[in-house]
Order: structure tokens, then sequence, then C-alpha cells
């Protein structure tokens, strides 16, 4: 399991700060529901709506379990909240082997 937390607000504005703040909650909610958690930092990317290429300065917080405790709807609302206080217009996550890009745009229609 694991979830993709941007350095970036708003799509491409660095805040690094917000990031370390979702970096930690990530790594907390991961913890307290799978028993620990790693963060790993990497690049990332991908095509926002308008077309650009956004890449950024990302970091991976990963938790493995077992198959019996695994359940992505914590790394999905954790996701969810990352999207919305980042402004975001999807946060990555994966969970079962499958990769997911949780939707802001798709949080507000829900709503």
């Amino acid at each position: 399991l694991a979830v993709i937390v941007p350095s970036t607000v708003n799509v491409n504005v660095p805040n690094m700060e917000l990031h370390r703040k979702m970096v930690s909650l990530a790594m907390a909610t991961m913890s307290a529901k799978y028993g620990g958690a790693t963060a790993i930092p990497a690049q990332g990317g991908y095509m926002a709506e308008n077309g650009d290429l956004v890449t950024e300065s990302v970091t991976i917080v990963q938790s493995w379990t077992t198959q019996e405790n695994a359940t992505g709807e914590t790394v999905r609302e954790l996701a969810e909240r990352i999207c919305e206080e980042m402004s975001q217009e999807c946060v990555g996550i994966e969970w079962d082997g499958q990769f997911e890009l949780v939707n802001r745009r798709a949080l507000r229609l829900a709503a």
C-alpha cells in the first residue's frame, strides 16, 4: 500500500512546509493502521488537466501488511485529504498491485 505525497499546491506551486506536514500525516496514519510506514523520496510526473506535464519531487509513503489487513480505503481516504489540503487535481495511490489517481474533481462531484 502506498500514497504519493506531492510537493506542490495548486498543481505546480512548490510548498515544502505543507509537503512535510502531509508526509508526517501519511506516516502517522499508515503506521497506526498497518504497524509502520516508510517514506521514499522520488521524482514524479503526470499530465495536468490543461495538458501540461507537471514534474515534481514527491514522497512515496508505503506500508506492507497481510492480505487480511489490507484495505484500500485507508490510503484512498488519506489521498482524498492530501488532495484537498494541497489543492491538487489528483493524488496517486497503490493498493493490491494497482495504481489509482484519486481525483479532486471526482471528490467535488461526489460531495
